[in-house]
């Protein structure tokens, strides 16, 4: 038979019937794979070449407290960084170093260490808690430092009983002059008597306490942990005994300035309670959740309502202006009832009006 002119002939392959060969490939395929496969060379090695990733900072570092953890648990951290003060400054979360109870973001503070002279020591404690509280932490130097904050506690608040006690000279009452006199400093030892016997009541169950809750403080921790909480108290307490002797000379209603000294006295415990909170969460920085946070709050009740009914035992402090001297008065009420007659009888004249 013969061919038609449209018939051509099929294209020979090398290699018999085997794969296509590469230079069979069009010109274009051919430069486009050696193009493509070029690019995929340069980026693997510029894969190679990149620097690998920092560290994340150790696990440690994020757990505790950043100024307190040790440097070689936070590697990242600068290892020059100056100590911070503790003046009254803004933190990131807004509250001063001294309403947070904390040290700032900074190197760990040096332990305490007080100056010679009574007036330096109260000059250092009321400018450095944050050190106080890194002493009671480290459980170093706490033997000098429970006899420092003794002695403050002792002069401040022996400063305010007098005051405290001198009141009643300026009441106008039928107490002798002799009985007044007595009754100044009588008052001038009630009040740190109260301070330290409220301290020395609740150490045991602190210290016990702790102890099952797994704090592991040891018994000088406690006991300098008490000591600041009454220095703080005491020094308050005494910064405020000019406005406790003007309403006194100002004043001739027994039952306000009664309640004015309860409001101090307030005062000065809440400072010191601030303190002790702050400390305690200094000394274990772990989060104060369930049992352990509960646990606080039974500290601060027992320090509180122990305080208030051992100064319903130890009255008078003023002595009332129709009374004759008494060192101690019979038992019966009890502090907050005291209180709230008080404040009942001030806005009373009286003709019962």
């Amino acid at each position: 038979m013969g061919k038609s002119k449209d018939d051509k002939p099929a294209p020979r392959r090398r290699g018999g019937n085997g794969p296509k060969a590469e230079d069979d490939l069009p010109v274009e395929s051919a430069l486009d794979a050696a193009v493509a496969e070029r690019r995929i060379s340069r980026v693997i090695r510029r894969a190679a070449e990149v620097e690998p990733a920092e560290p994340e900072p150790a696990p440690a570092c994020e757990l505790a407290e950043p100024e307190l953890a040790p440097v070689a648990d936070c590697p990242n951290r600068p290892e020059s960084a100056p100590l911070a003060s503790l003046a009254p400054q803004t933190r990131s979360d807004g509250g001063t170093i001294f309403e947070q109870m904390g040290a700032p973001a900074a190197e760990p503070l040096e332990p305490a260490s007080f100056p010679r002279g009574f007036w330096g020591q109260i000059d250092y404690l009321l400018n450095n808690p944050g050190r106080v509280m890194a002493s009671l932490r480290a459980d170093e130097g706490l033997v000098e430092l429970a006899r420092v904050l003794g002695l403050i506690t002792v002069v401040m608040s022996v400063a305010y009983g007098a005051v405290m006690g001198a009141s009643n000279l300026l009441l106008g009452s039928t107490m002798p002059l002799w009985g007044k006199l007595v009754l100044v400093f009588v008052t001038a030892l009630k009040v740190p008597a109260l301070f330290l016997l409220s301290a020395g009541i609740v150490y045991s169950p602190i210290y016990v306490s702790n102890a099952f809750m797994g704090a592991r403080h040891s018994w000088r921790q406690v006991l300098a942990l008490l000591l600041s909480t009454t220095a703080i108290s005491a020094t308050v307490l005494a910064s405020m005994a000019s406005v406790a002797f003007f309403f006194a000379l100002t004043s001739t209603n027994y039952d306000f300035i009664k309640l004015l000294n309860v409001a101090i006295f307030a005062y000065a415990g809440i400072i010191g309670l601030q303190f002790l909170l702050g400390a305690v969460r200094l000394m274990d920085p772990t989060p104060m959740v369930g049992r352990r946070r509960n646990l606080l709050v039974l500290w601060l009740l027992l320090y509180i309502f122990v305080g208030t009914q051992l100064a319903w035992v130890l009255r008078p402090f003023i002595g009332s202006p129709n009374e004759e001297f008494q060192l101690f008065r019979e038992r019966r009420g009890n502090f907050y009832e005291s209180v709230l007659h008080s404040a009942g009888r001030m806005f009373v004249d009286e003709d019962g009006r």
